[in-house]
């Protein structure tokens, strides 16, 4: 296609891309057709060139397009009058003001014969929108002075404006249908008494107009039906169709300067302006509020592999007793043991089971930020193994529960290359049957064997409707504490405890409050609750212990505890340092781990 927009742009036929001889066997003169083997000039006659494209599918879709020559530009002329006007407009006022600077950077390099062009094309090739400005110049450099200059920037209304036309003594019928052609239509007239024949005669043309006597009162009966003051009935003036548009009136510029008088000029761009634009919520009922989380983990047993799944095996971390029930997998301290193996390995890829401590040391911080680097390193391992499965151990406890957590999260980053979560009893127990397992357990599935010895897998399935659960119940005297309680989550659940009956609330923040947050404490103070603020870092032991000692003193007994604060900085596991798990894990771990000591 856009070989053959140049050629009908230049006149010019290319050569065949790969054709020097046209074949012998063929008869081409009695054939109208040809193929060209060298450049030629394209004589098309009197009439344009033209030329056709078409495409054909192999699916019965077909494409045509048919080309033609465009017409010649003419010379620009000179002005059709001393002084045009360049109209510009914008959806806002500082997109106007924005668009304004562009055309008065843009103008001085244009050529001064184009000046009547331009503004023909702000006129008839710009839509008309909302903030309008006109400018009178009698050349480009003129325009960019003034445009310089402060400016008068006009916001036409939603709404055009009634028109009505004055007969005056000038006033003929002819005047009419000029204002016509400009696409300015009234629907009244005001007739001094000389005038009452010519206004019998356009009165009878459609659309009827309302007649209105030349009076004192002419104006006010206007402006009570929504018109504004009356144009005199004349020739029309550019002066006057520039402040109709600016008034929101529609006109219609081309008898002003007809295009076929004016190449097109390609003026700056409008700028964008940019709006927000919210959804409006609809007028239904409120979904429920644990709605898309009604999901449970069920266990479904599964055939077991026709052939020993995990035949290579290595195994990354496990102590004594799980090396001792993985006695044919070749136990491998560290990363440069896993990378001196992989090394050394000449047969099909193995598979690796990565066995993290299960204990309550595994919840320090520093035992997470020690094993980052390997999780990190087996990342990048990851391609060479045959499958990488998680063996975890003692399910429900908050040791076995963190690791399932990270390595659900580690399935969702590698996708396809990660493998399954394998769930054996405290001490190795199933480990036997999982080992019979096909090692298609990729993409974080997880596995188990049941009570009567079958693996399992777990899916995820939607939960059994269960009864609505009841308001709960607030003593009077009893405080509910909220910890990063100056935050989205904590104001929100603050709120919402209101509705449920809290009487007191003690929240937890690490900053005093601001304004915004001060407003919204002060209204849940208006509806009878009672709010203290606390300074202090959850993170901070000592603070938590001296806190729960304020509230035994006071007399405040602990309803609840909310624990909302936390630190986001989310990003891929990949892509984590110790410095940023420890700013993440001081708030929501170690604030966990103070606030359960302190409230036994």
């Amino acid at each position: 296609l856009i070989k053959a927009v140049l050629m009908v742009q230049h006149g010019q036929i290319p050569p065949h891309l790969h054709l020097r001889q046209p074949t012998p066997y063929l008869n081409w003169n009695d054939w109208a057709l040809r193929i060209p083997t060298a450049a030629e000039p394209w004589h098309a006659g009197a009439g344009p060139r033209r030329a056709a494209v078409s495409s054909f599918g192999f699916s019965g879709t077909n494409a045509h397009v048919l080309l033609e020559q465009a017409p010649e530009l003419s010379p620009p002329l000179p002005p059709l009058r001393e002084r045009d006007w360049l109209l510009l407009s914008a959806g806002s006022e500082a997109g106007l003001r924005q668009l304004a600077d562009a055309v008065a950077a843009w103008l001085p390099h244009q050529p001064a014969a184009a000046w009547a062009a331009i503004c023909a094309s702000s006129r008839q090739a710009r839509s008309s929108l909302r903030w309008r400005l006109a400018l009178p110049a009698t050349s480009a450099a003129e325009a960019a002075q003034r445009l310089r200059e402060p400016l008068e920037l006009l916001e036409a209304p939603a709404q055009a404006p009634r028109l009505a036309f004055a007969l005056g003594p000038s006033s003929e019928a002819a005047h009419w249908p000029l204002w016509h052609a400009h696409g300015v239509e009234a629907t009244a007239l005001v007739v001094p008494p000389a005038q009452r024949a010519l206004a019998a005669q356009l009165a009878g043309a459609p659309p009827r107009l309302r007649l209105i006597e030349a009076c004192d009162s002419a104006a006010a009966e206007l402006a009570q039906h929504g018109y504004c003051e009356p144009l005199p009935l004349g020739p029309p003036q550019p002066a006057q169709l520039v402040q109709l548009w600016l008034a929101g009136v529609p006109v219609q510029w081309q008898p002003l300067a007809p295009k076929a008088l004016w190449p097109r000029q390609v003026l700056p761009t409008t700028p964008l302006d940019r709006i927000r634009c919210w959804v409006e919520e609809a007028d239904t009922p409120e979904p429920d509020a644990f709605e898309g989380l009604q999901w449970q983990r069920r266990w479904t047993p599964v055939a077991a592999g026709e052939s020993p799944a995990l035949a290579a095996l290595w195994l990354l971390g496990g102590d004594a007793a799980l090396q001792a029930q993985l006695a044919q997998a070749l136990p491998l301290a560290d990363l440069a043991a896993l990378d001196q193996a992989l090394e050394a390995h000449s047969g099909p890829p193995p598979v690796l089971l990565v066995a993290p401590p299960s204990d309550q040391a595994a919840l320090d911080l520093p035992f997470w930020q020690r094993w980052l680097p390997l999780l990190q390193g087996l990342i990048s391992r990851s391609p060479q193994l045959a499958a990488l499965h998680w063996l975890l151990r003692a399910p429900g406890t908050p040791a076995g529960e963190a690791w399932a957590a990270l390595a659900r999260g580690w399935a969702r980053e590698l996708g396809a290359q990660a493998g399954g979560l394998l769930w054996c009893g405290p001490q190795g127990e199933g480990l036997e049957q999982l080992q019979q397992q096909e090692p298609a357990a990729r993409g974080g599935v997880e596995w188990r064997v049941g009570a009567a010895g079958v693996v399992e897998a777990g899916v995820l399935a939607p939960c059994e409707p269960t009864t609505a659960m009841a308001a709960p119940v607030f003593a009077p005297t009893a405080t509910t504490l909220i910890s990063g309680g100056l935050g989205a989550l904590g104001l929100a659940t603050a709120e919402a405890l209101q509705r449920w009956g809290a009487r007191h609330l003690t929240l937890v923040a690490r900053r005093a409050p601001s304004p915004e947050q001060q407003q919204r404490l002060a209204a849940l103070e208006q509806l009878g609750m009672g709010i203290t603020v606390e300074q202090l870092d959850v993170a901070d032991g000592a603070a938590v212990e001296a806190l729960f000692a304020r509230l035994a003193a006071a007399g405040r007994p602990l309803a609840g505890i909310i624990h909302a604060a936390g630190v986001l900085d989310d990003g891929l596991l990949s892509h984590q340092s110790p410095e940023r798990c420890a700013a993440v894990a001081a708030a929501k771990v170690q604030g966990a781990l103070h606030l359960d000591r302190c409230s036994r």
